[in-house]
């Protein structure tokens, strides 16, 4: 796919300078002109058709909002382990959950940054990180908590980001229902 887009833009540049160079001969040779400039036209077609693929693919992908909100609602059944009182968990199983969760949040989110934007929009995109971000900060405030010795407000602080994570899904679902 990757190679197609390259010969895709380099038949656009050899047509543009093609085009040019034939439109400003005097006299203009027309024909050269004219096919460089039908190359030129089927060119940005075929770029834009398979533009339009990639986008579409990019909200079925990996890294699209559908997949953005499997990833919160993974993220947020992960956490409420720490919560279900009929299976109790030390602070070190606690830990780890945190820990892992917190990664997988660091490593995914540029990737999601991007795809999310290209669909739909930055201004939506702000409006959910924003909950998420505050999400992410109390699991960090968990995670300092927890080391600190603070079980209480360790649990306090995972309650309310699952709240915030829940708020997040609100609104991606209000964006893929659109």
């Amino acid at each position: 796919m990757k190679w197609q887009k390259v010969l895709t833009l380099v038949i656009i540049i050899l047509a543009v300078v093609s085009a040019s160079i034939y439109g400003a001969m005097i006299p203009i040779n027309w024909q050269g002109f004219g096919v460089s400039s039908l190359v030129l036209l089927v060119a940005i077609i075929f770029q834009r058709k398979s533009l339009k693929k990639e986008i579409q693919e990019g909200k079925e992908g990996k890294y699209s909002l559908q997949s953005f909100l499997e990833f919160t609602n993974k993220l947020e059944s992960n956490l409420r382990q720490i919560l279900n009182k009929n299976f109790p968990i030390t602070n070190s199983q606690i830990e780890k959950i945190i820990e892992k969760e917190t990664e997988k949040i660091s490593l995914e989110m540029d990737s999601f940054k991007n795809k999310i934007i290209e669909e739909i929009g930055v201004g939506k995109f702000t409006e959910i990180m924003t909950t998420f971000a505050k999400a992410e900060r109390k699991l960090n405030r968990a995670y300092s908590a927890l080391i600190d010795g603070y079980k209480e407000e360790t649990l306090s602080d995972v309650e309310e980001s699952i709240r915030l994570i829940d708020e997040t899904r609100k609104i991606i679902e209000k964006y893929i229902t659109k």
